[in-house]
């Protein structure tokens, strides 16, 4: 039986930040919104939220309520003891602050790449929601930006790779840009690091990470912090040309080493990424083109096991350090655009897309299509049923591949303070992947023998399709305070 949405009921959110709204410069907008879609049954999304900006400091936040069944139903005094089988994330709530060239982030947000593309490689392009700190600096010829993203925190989801619940994670993202006219040539530097939520040092130290993380972790010293820690590094080079034309490319190398310096160890396999596309404006709308591809084994940790201090490691280029979660009892897959931090394809892939956007009648339609191929992926077990590095680069060399041709379109329409948004998706996937039990070799590590595995499934094809609307309202209640008589 379909579930029914239920109704959200919208409180009074930080209505005192409403007096610091007065003025006509000042915005401070109330949004709540209701969302029915249909995957393989029908669900419903309610939606509520602010967001306070007067240009210099802001305030935003955001709730969104879901009964798609994805994750487990909030706890309430009611028959059954849930919300109704709703549950409730918190999608945004944080500060900002921006003063000419500088600006500051601090919470909870929905974060993006510096490159503006469906397949960015340091930044999922899905803006999945974290607890972040980010400083940037920006002027006509240098950008510098530097990022902490929590990862896990007290965690205390438990699983038979994680009986204690996952380690506090963190990551460190930065980027140094040369801006040569409408040019932009830069330097993305990552780092993922155990043992704790956030590291100081590395949001606030502009030297490259590696250095952070090679000078901390040695031994001998009586400030060593030990080595359970990645680092990933990349450039990219993008051109907006005349705001009409967008070109980029992208280049990412996982676990840089300085190994990679030397012909003597050619049997390491390369772990990395890359994106390339472009952006074109025409009479008939904004078309645009995106490719990017992955190596098996990038992303991953490369041991799962500290030998020198038998912790368990976990410093993956993923939100989570697992491949599966229980939801209401039962065992439930941790899908791999959900909890990369980077590409949000994973590793040991291939995508092309093919989008277009323009505004016709008033209507602003959008429209896609991609096909990806993809082989076995383990975001969090390193080097799969292996527990040391292979020979040689690998990539989409398994005995079966899957593949995934879809179609999308989307028509958004806004009435007064109404947005109206109808999206529709199509599609087909050939040897869908499916989680299995890994088959390690002799390994006393619990990740190496329980996080499982995807892997295509010769002869698992089924056709994908989706439908949502969604109605959104905003409310300015800071144009009401501006209408406001003066003293």
């Amino acid at each position: 039986m379909a579930k029914r949405p239920a109704p959200f009921l919208v409180g009074v959110l930080l209505v005192s930040l409403a007096l610091s709204a007065y003025g006509q410069d000042d915005l401070f907008l109330l949004r709540a919104g209701l969302g029915i879609g249909y995957r393989t049954s029908l669900y419903a999304e309610e939606r509520a939220g602010l967001e306070f900006d007067d240009g210099t400091f802001s305030v935003v936040g955001s709730l969104v309520m879901r009964n798609d069944g994805k994750y487990q139903a909030e706890l309430a005094t009611v028959p059954g003891g849930q919300f109704f089988g709703n549950y409730i994330l918190m999608e945004e709530g944080g500060l900002g602050y921006s003063r000419e060239n500088l600006s500051l982030q601090v919470g909870r947000f929905r974060h993006y790449d510096e490159i503006d593309s469906p397949y960015s490689l340091f930044i999922n392009s899905l803006g999945h929601s974290a607890n972040v700190v980010q400083l940037r600096y920006e002027n006509d010829w240098f950008v510098y930006q530097t990022r902490s993203i929590e990862l896990n925190s007290r965690s205390a989801y438990q699983s038979e790779a994680w009986p204690n619940g996952f380690p506090d994670r963190g990551a460190s993202v930065k980027t140094y840009a040369l801006k040569l006219g409408q040019m932009r040539v830069g330097f993305q530097d990552a780092a993922v690091y155990t043992g704790r939520s956030f590291d100081l040092e590395y949001l606030v130290n502009p030297l490259p990470q590696y250095f952070i993380q090679y000078v901390k972790g040695t031994g001998g010293r009586p400030w060593t912090t030990g080595a359970n820690e990645n680092n990933i590094v990349g450039l990219f080079w993008d051109w907006n040309r005349n705001e009409d034309q967008y070109f980029y490319v992208q280049t990412l190398l996982d676990d840089f080493n300085i190994h990679a310096l030397f012909p003597s160890t050619p049997e390491l396999p390369y772990k990395a990424g890359w994106a390339l596309g472009a952006r074109i404006v025409t009479p008939v709308g904004t078309f645009g083109f995106h490719h990017a591809g992955s190596p098996r084994y990038s992303f991953q940790p490369i041991t799962s096991t500290d030998p020198n201090t038998q912790a368990e490691t976990a410093y993956g280029y993923t939100y989570y350090p697992e491949t599966r979660y229980t939801v209401d009892g039962q065992e439930a897959p941790i899908f791999i655009e959900d909890t990369m931090l980077g590409l949000k394809l994973g590793e040991n892939t291939l995508g092309f897309q093919v989008d277009w956007s323009h505004n016709l009648g008033g209507f602003d339609f959008g429209a896609l299509v991609e096909y990806q191929i993809a082989g076995a992926a383990s975001p969090a077990n390193p080097w799969h049923d292996l527990v040391y590095h292979p020979l040689g680069t690998r990539m989409l060399d398994d005995p079966v591949l899957e593949s995934t041709l879809r179609a999308g379109i989307e028509v958004r329409k806004e009435v007064g303070p109404f947005l109206f948004t109808l999206s529709g998706e199509l599609g087909y996937r050939w040897n869908e992947r499916s989680l299995r039990a890994p088959v390690p070799e002799a390994s006393s590590s619990l990740v190496d023998q329980h996080v499982w595995i995807w892997e295509p499934v010769a002869g698992a094809n089924r056709v994908l399709g989706n439908t949502k609307l969604t109605v959104l309202y905003t409310f300015d209640l800071g144009a009401q305070f501006s209408r406001a008589p003066q003293e």
